[in-house]
């Protein structure tokens, strides 16, 4: 499973202030962690030999969320920053991470 965590440093600020988390690199190692430059609000985790994702063939079947996972082995990620660059970590993880009440 991979875990991708989409960040802004006020974000993550506000949220470990208020929520007491295990992070996912407690469990394995963290594959990426750094800017991810984003236009139109998109950002894409493809494999080096693709050249794009379809917006809806990346959310098919899905009935809510900001990542795109139905297409194997690629991401269609929606931000909330038009044009720059966003903070993104990438882990791998053998398990789901346990999701905090606090989260909606």
């Amino acid at each position: 499973m991979i875990f991708i965590a989409l960040h802004s440093t006020a974000l993550s600020n506000a949220i470990n202030s208020e929520v007491n988390q295990t992070t996912a690199s407690d469990y394995m190692p963290r594959i990426f962690d750094g800017p991810l430059q984003v236009h139109y609000g998109q950002a894409y985790v493809l494999p080096s030999n693709s050249y794009g994702l379809d917006l809806n063939d990346s959310f098919r079947g899905q009935t809510n969320g900001l990542c795109g996972a139905a297409t194997p082995g690629a991401l269609f990620l929606i931000t909330g920053q038009h044009t720059g660059q966003v903070g993104f970590t990438l882990d791998v993880l053998e398990t789901a991470p346990t999701i905090d009440e606090k989260w909606e």
